[in-house]
């Protein structure tokens, strides 16, 4: 397999050669999208030969690279092949993983992370997504859903790892934030990975709610009623009783309820409201990091500018009093009858970084 200068779609046709040979072979291809569903079937990735450059969200910053040369190489690769390149490479395993509750200060968190030497921190992959989303909860079924569970896990693990491949000599750490909707999915990165630490972030769900009426989130955006069933647990005429805002406040709870239920001594949790200095530098020691002084300076900094912005240009704002005040009655109803005890429950909690 070579890389594609005319972007066709090749699958990988030849038994996997040795090791080295096998890394060389895939350096500079990362994942990009599940076609799992399509044929041919597996994964597939992109060529971005040294082109990549890390920002807030992996899917945008994929989308802008294959805006800028639109002619990079694609190959999509089986399963098998996924599972042979993570044996290859020279991967790191996953220091922490960062949940949250939407719109709460996640990215700010990703990118305080993003200031530590030798880092990676993708954000909200939406290879990741896909698989964690269709992935069963609780125990491990039994039957033919098994043996997909089984394939989705070893695919999850072997994509991690991927993520986690070294670009330079001095990356020595990886964290994967994932979206909010993943959080219902918790209990599956914890069957997987449960030495990992993990952090969820959650504020006032009114600022939650508000700010998911305005730009909803993509669970906002009414999914299919199995897919509703299956995050969930609504059935359709429940949901088409729902105002939209009951619809997110009783969503936003259900990521709070997961996370509190969850948080055993590997767990932290972190109230938007806590965010500073001193607080980021608290994040990291609950994952065994000691930032040096010019990673402190960096991180102060990157408190001053929208986390949202690729650029680092754009000055942060508070938004807090202004989303207070348009929050109308139906926000604030809806947060107090479902979303407001699964916060009270986290701001109590034990394993909150205070």
């Amino acid at each position: 397999m070579t890389g594609d200068s005319m972007g066709a779609k090749l699958v990988h046709p030849i038994p996997p050669p040795p090791r080295g040979a096998m890394a060389a072979l895939w350096e500079g291809w990362i994942p990009a999208w599940d076609r799992l569903a399509e044929d041919p079937r597996g994964i597939e990735w992109i060529n971005e030969a040294g082109r990549y450059q890390e920002g807030p969200f992996y899917d945008e910053s994929i989308a802008l690279l294959l805006q800028r040369h639109p002619r990079i190489g694609r190959n999509v690769s089986s399963p098998a092949t996924v599972h042979q390149v993570a044996e290859a490479i020279d991967g790191l395993s996953p220091s922490g993983f960062i949940f949250h509750m939407s719109r709460c200060g996640s990215t700010l968190v990703q990118n305080a992370l993003r200031c530590l030497d030798g880092t990676l921190v993708p954000g909200e992959p939406d290879v990741l997504s896909s698989l964690l989303l269709a992935s069963v909860p609780g125990p491990r079924p039994r039957g033919a859903s098994a043996a997909a569970q089984a394939e989705r896990d070893a695919l999850l693990r072997s994509l991690v790892k991927v993520f986690g491949r070294r670009r330079t000599k001095r990356d020595r750490r990886l964290f994967i934030k994932f979206a909010s909707l993943e959080t219902v999915r918790l209990d599956v990165v914890r069957r997987l990975w449960p030495d990992v630490p993990w952090l969820f972030i959650y504020r006032d769900p009114v600022d939650v709610v508000v700010s998911n009426m305005a730009r909803p989130s993509g669970w906002m955006d009414r999914p299919t009623p199995e897919q509703v069933k299956r995050y969930f647990g609504w059935g359709p005429r429940t949901v088409d009783a729902m105002t939209r805002e009951e619809y997110c406040a009783r969503a936003v709870s259900r990521f709070c309820e997961v996370a509190a239920g969850s948080a055993d001594a590997r767990a932290h949790l972190l109230n938007y409201e806590d965010i500073d200095l001193e607080r980021m530098v608290g994040v990291m020691g609950a994952f065994g990091i000691h930032p040096t002084r010019a990673e402190r300076a960096r991180i102060e900094q990157s408190l001053r500018v929208y986390s949202k912005d690729p650029r680092g240009k754009r000055r942060f704002v508070a938004d807090t009093a202004l989303k207070r005040r348009i929050a109308g009655p139906a926000v604030h109803g809806a947060v107090r009858q479902w979303a407001l005890p699964a916060y009270r429950l986290l701001n109590r909690h034990r394993r909150r970084i205070r």
